[in-house]
């Protein structure tokens, strides 16, 4: 008996039964509290007003007297101060979480901050108080805690704080609520669901509707790609191996019925061409000879070679135009003068170094800069727009020379000069060249032509944006192999899915 009454004290502090008591202790000052501050009036009586008007107050004389202290105290904090308490009560009732009195704690500094931050308010005109809307309590801290943001000289420091303030109120709000333990993102999940729930309970007399529209539109666009398909459709070739008649009678002979009966009632020989080696069908197997005499199987006949095409003579150079006579004469004293207002818009952006060596080509002209001791060549490099920009060029390229302690700078000349494919066939690089597929190419910045082996490239990218000459390339390509090897060593397979590049050549 002793040990149970010694210990039914303590059972009751510790048991839940203690927790729900105090719990509905504290439920009802909070409900005491917001029904105070929500039905607040500065006209009521109070400690702090002394009028002969009726009390509006939801709580009478209390109320009145209790929701202007705490607005005098706290401004709009007063609201978070009630609420708090009411949730607390609220959880402490229905035994939500584990008691933790530093809770309590963390909700008065919520309290503190929240206030702090409505004194950054603007003051509304029908605010009834001298304070501002953050209390006495308000006022005091937000000037200390401009401070920090004044010292750093930080601007709109008022702002920056009162943002501040506001975040810190939110996550210890967060904090005392028990939000972030995850409850926060639940509490997001559950509304999203909610309002997606609305919605489409809203649409739902609208969804049959909206599957028909849904449904039209997918067959339009069908019918459209349809259309616009058959519109860029190639019309198909007549096959030469059809009758004239097949489309009447409704028969066609296929290749291997034309060999056989052609429809002119030609006589067909029986001696098979050298196609049939490729799309003749196996003949059935001869039934095999009695063994009286041995016989040696009959040699295959060599296949026939392609026929030459005008008799191999390569196309004459006097298909293409002929080049101008170009001139060698350089204008050194341009040349000169471009290079010395290099130099100074070079030395404006802090680049030292002089130029060596100045090579004027048929589009552009290379400048060597060899720069001063400490120069960083990426430096140089990060500098071909502004470089641009300041020789009022469309654009620069800037790079290392290989093999030279000089960075080549490459600007567009003014007058441009056309290459001609035709110089390009007579120069001794592509006349006298040992390559086995040479694909003449242009010229280089000296003016001099450049020359490739295809052999050694057989998979060659060429990119390009619209307008740089990708056509003209590959148009130059072929007519290279065409006027370096005749049509017995150098056959085509051109595969154009666009049928707009390679349309030319077609037939």
């Amino acid at each position: 008996m002793t040990s149970a009454t010694s210990s039914g004290p303590n059972t009751f502090t510790t048991e839940p039964v203690w927790r729900i008591l105090t719990g509905f202790v504290i439920f009802a000052l909070g409900v005491f509290l917001c029904g105070s501050v929500l039905t607040y009036s500065a006209q009521d009586p109070s400690w702090n007003s002394a009028t002969d008007s009726d009390i509006t107050n939801l709580f009478d004389f209390p109320g009145a007297v209790v929701s202007d202290l705490l607005f005098q105290a706290f401004g709009f904090g007063s609201l978070a101060l009630a609420f708090l308490v009411f949730s607390g009560g609220i959880k402490r009732i229905l035994l939500i979480g584990t008691p933790d009195a530093s809770k309590w704690l963390i909700g008065g500094l919520a309290v503190i901050v929240i206030s702090t931050f409505f004194a950054s308010w603007p003051i509304p005109p029908e605010w009834p108080l001298r304070v501002s809307t953050g209390g006495l309590t308000g006022d005091a801290l937000f000037g200390l805690a401009q401070l920090p943001f004044k010292a750093l000289q930080i601007p709109y420091a008022p702002i920056v704080t009162a943002t501040v303030l506001g975040l810190a109120s939110f996550f210890l709000v967060a904090r005392t609520a028990n939000l972030a333990n995850g409850d926060l993102s639940y509490l997001g999940r559950l509304i999203l669901g909610t309002l997606k729930r609305l919605v489409f309970f809203i649409l739902s007399p609208v969804k049959p509707l909206g599957r028909l529209a849904g449904r039209g539109l997918v067959s339009g666009v069908q019918s459209l790609k349809a259309k616009t398909a058959s519109l860029f459709s190639r019309k198909p070739k007549p096959n030469p191996y059809v009758a004239k008649d097949a489309s009447a009678s409704g028969d066609e002979f296929s290749y291997y019925e034309y060999k056989d009966a052609p429809p002119s009632g030609k006589k067909v020989s029986d001696t098979p061409s050298d196609d049939s080696a490729f799309f003749a069908e196996k003949p059935k197997a001869a039934p095999r000879p009695e063994p009286k005499t041995s016989r040696k199987a009959p040699r295959p006949k060599p296949e026939k070679k392609r026929p030459s095409v005008s008799g191999s003579r390569l196309p004459a150079l006097d298909l293409l135009t002929t080049p101008p006579q170009r001139t060698d004469g350089v204008d050194e004293s341009q040349l000169l003068e471009r290079a010395d207002h290099l130099m100074r818009i070079l030395n404006e952006f802090g680049v030292k170094g002089q130029v060596t060596h100045v090579r004027p080509g048929p589009v552009v002209t290379l400048f060597e800069l060899e720069p001063a001791p400490g120069v960083k060549s990426s430096r140089v490099i990060a500098l071909a727009d502004d470089v641009a920009r300041s020789m009022s060029a469309v654009s620069a390229r800037i790079a290392v020379v290989p093999g030279k302690n000089a960075i080549g700078i490459e600007l567009p000349n003014k007058d441009r000069e056309t290459v001609y494919f035709r110089s390009l066939l007579e120069s001794p690089s592509f006349t006298d060249t040992k390559q086995s597929l040479p694909l003449a190419l242009g010229e280089d910045i000296g003016g001099e032509p450049v020359c490739a082996d295809l052999a050694k490239m057989p998979h060659l990218l060429i990119a390009g944006t619209t307008g740089s000459g990708k056509s003209v390339g590959i148009n130059a390509m072929i007519l290279s192999l065409m006027y370096k090897l005749p049509p017995e060593k150098c056959r085509f397979i051109m595969i154009d899915p666009k049928m707009l590049e390679l349309s030319i050549y077609e037939g």
